[in-house]
């Protein structure tokens, strides 16, 4: 990987990257998207990790990074970025360097819209990936209605695991155990050391090469990128502010798909009084009160949460 922390190497390194037909993203932080989150390092790779640039944002500041050519990279949308669950990288880089990311895919998305579509996963399996996964106390498939549209959402390394590749690469146990013990605040130490980069590094090339899994299998085609691209922005986009990122996470509601990401909402919208979102009437479950059809406060993602608890 090269190291960049001055603007001849940010621009060096954009220059390399804007000749690629997609580029893989991830980064790194004390907290991100929490209340005292703060962006370390953004990683950004060529097709397949061929070649790893890691920026510094505490030296690559927003000035330098405009200058050097990387904020216009990371709003091309022509330029299509990978990512996994790519909602904190998008935060943290709007609220850091001042710009939205664009033409992003998530895997995350990639991998659940593939379990129906070309694993041919039954309904029935998706209630029970909630039920074995989250659900477990909470009647699922008596309330199928309630869980319609709801998904079990799966991390990388779980991933990685369904697919065999955990074996081929192993991350740092010393790093794993720093975020285990809730030390995040290393990843603003600087010098920073080679470890933590390194271990930075390591997850563009496990992204590049789930990136290129997910091709071989078809869970991404090239007729498929555009939806692909279209429900991954829904997601990414979801926080604006990080009081919205801090206020979702505390409805302890992030192993589930939220709501309207699938599918482009349309119609009236209305705001879900837990998660504070603003959502379809699909969202919601509706009940008679007399003669009135009334709509319950919650969308059906937090009463469903709320059952569990």
């Amino acid at each position: 990987y090269v190291y960049c922390t001055t603007e001849e190497a940010v621009a060096a390194a954009t220059a390399v990257l804007s000749g690629s037909e997609y580029v893989i993203l991830d980064s790194e932080g004390q907290n991100l998207g929490r209340g005292d989150g703060k962006l370390s390092l953004v990683c950004i790779g060529t097709p397949h990790a061929d070649k790893i640039f890691v920026f510094d944002a505490v030296s690559v500041t927003k000035s330098v990074a405009t200058a050097g050519g990387l904020t216009a990279l990371l709003a091309n949308e022509n330029i299509r970025k990978v990512v996994w669950d790519g909602r904190m990288d998008y935060l943290e880089i709007l609220l850091t360097w001042g710009v939205a990311i664009k033409g992003a895919v998530d895997l995350q998305i990639a991998e659940i819209l593939s379990r129906a579509a070309v694993r041919g996963e039954s309904d029935r399996r998706r209630l029970d990936r909630l039920e074995d996964g989250f659900f477990s106390s909470v009647d699922v498939i008596g309330n199928s209605k309630l869980f319609e549209g709801l998904h079990l959402v799966l991390g990388m390394q779980k991933c990685l695991e369904f697919l065999g590749l955990d074996k081929e690469f192993s991350k740092d146990p010393t790093v794993q155990a720093m975020h285990a013990a809730n030390r995040t605040d290393r990843w603003m130490e600087r010098p920073l050391s080679d470890r933590l980069i390194a271990y930075a590094a390591q997850d563009i090339k496990l992204l590049g090469k789930l990136y290129d899994t997910f091709e071989e299998k078809s869970w991404i085609t090239a007729s498929g990128l555009p939806k692909l691209a279209e429900i991954s922005a829904r997601y990414m986009t979801m926080f604006q502010t990080r009081s919205q990122s801090v206020s979702y996470g505390e409805k302890r509601i992030w192993i589930v798909l939220p709501l309207d990401i699938l599918v482009t909402p349309s119609g009236r919208t209305y705001n879900c009084v837990f998660c504070n979102r603003s959502l379809s009437s699909a969202c919601f479950e509706f009940e008679m009160s007399g003669r009135t059809l009334r709509r319950r406060p919650r969308c059906r993602l937090c009463h469903v949460v709320s059952m569990k608890r």
